[in-house]
């Protein structure tokens, strides 16, 4: 897998997991294991857990916590190519400074506002109890001034060549911009939306839900790479 021209992404998969490369860092950005970890964790949620054999080496590009400027190289032994992306994220939050945030905001229809906190959690046992799973939604702020238009097809192609359970990418208001005319006063949010089908391989009770850090990390990249 490669993308980018700029801020680049090259993921190898092989038989211990995959190999991740990322290019165009700038030197002297701070990073340490603990900024990984933190994003690799958001993975986890009722019903699954993350894989205990997972091992993150950096080869190089990174030293005493800080970026060299040369490519970082990780090799990611049980890793997913999924995950490399949100290795690589991480990266790219760093460059872009804030304005990205990723959150699932419906699991299987139902809104995931704090009221409906025991609907879902009844909702996500019987999806495991039962071995089935939900669809999703995950929505991703944009930072503010972003030509939305700029990212639009390369965060398309990024999100639905990686995860085969999304059915739709939406930026600004999506399908609502139907009703709205070209010289209304509606403010265009920047945001992205992105719906998931339920999970095909059954290892989710719902995939959205483990999604938030995902379409954050894959949108991130993409601001980076236009941004750099």
């Amino acid at each position: 897998m490669l993308f980018g021209d700029r801020f680049k992404i090259k993921i190898s998969e092989n038989s211990e997991g995959v190999e991740l490369v990322v290019s165009g860092v700038p030197r002297g950005i701070e990073i340490t294991a603990m900024d990984f970890g933190k994003d690799l964790a958001r993975r986890e949620m009722e019903g699954v857990t993350i894989n205990p054999e997972e091992e993150i080496d950096v080869v190089s590009g990174i030293t005493e916590e800080k970026t060299t400027g040369e490519d970082i190289r990780f090799e990611y032994k049980k890793g997913d190519v999924v995950s490399a992306v949100i290795l690589a994220g991480v990266l790219a939050k760093k460059i872009v400074k804030g304005g990205i945030e990723g959150k699932t905001i419906d699991i299987g229809g139902i809104s995931t506002n704090e009221k409906n906190n025991e609907y879902i959690k009844i909702g996500i046992q019987k999806m495991i109890m039962t071995k089935d799973s939900f669809g999703g939604s995950v929505e991703c702020s944009l930072p503010e001034g972003m030509d939305v238009n700029l990212i639009k097809a390369d965060l398309s192609k990024l999100l639905f060549s990686t995860v085969p359970e999304i059915e739709a990418v939406q930026f600004g208001l999506g399908i609502k911009s139907t009703k709205v005319t070209a010289l209304s006063e509606k403010v265009y949010p920047k945001m992205v939306l992105v719906t998931f089908s339920p999970n095909k391989a059954l290892k989710y009770p719902c995939i959205a839900a483990v999604m938030d850090v995902f379409v954050e990390a894959a949108t991130a990249a993409v601001v980076a790479d236009k941004l750099i």
